[in-house]
Formats: C-alpha cells, structure tokens, sequence
C-alpha cells in the first residue's frame, strides 16, 4: 500500500523494502539493478549487500522464529 513517495522516503535499508527486495529476486527475473531503482534502495551493489546481511542474519536465528524477513 506504500506510494512512490513512501518509497523516496524510507531508509534504503527498511526492513520492508529488504522483504519486498528478497521477495521480488526470489520470485521475477528482475535484475538487482532493477529492484534497488524501483524501490529506490541506492545502487545496485549497496542492495545486494544489504540483502545478503539481512540474508545472511535470517540464517543464524533458530528454526521457527517468527520475526524472520527474508
């Protein structure tokens, strides 16, 4: 439900932008390119990082935990 200007005005690293990111690279052929400019996340390789920390942080916490994003 977010609009465009929602999206110029959250963090480039908001926890739902890093959802909708790891959703849309999961489930479309967009490029990273693509995504970081869509949701206005910075450039292509600062998303990719940010994805891969969050990314990374979901895979240490313990199976079952409810508060996983990505």
């Amino acid at each position: 439900g977010w609009t465009e200007a929602d999206l110029g005005q959250r963090r480039k690293s908001d926890p739902v932008k890093l959802a909708l990111a790891g959703r849309l690279r999961r489930e479309t052929t967009e490029t990273m390119g693509w995504i970081a400019k869509r949701l206005r996340m910075g450039t292509r390789k600062s998303a990719v990082t940010r994805l891969h920390e969050v990314t990374r942080q979901a895979q240490k916490r313990p199976p079952g935990n409810a508060n996983v994003m990505v």
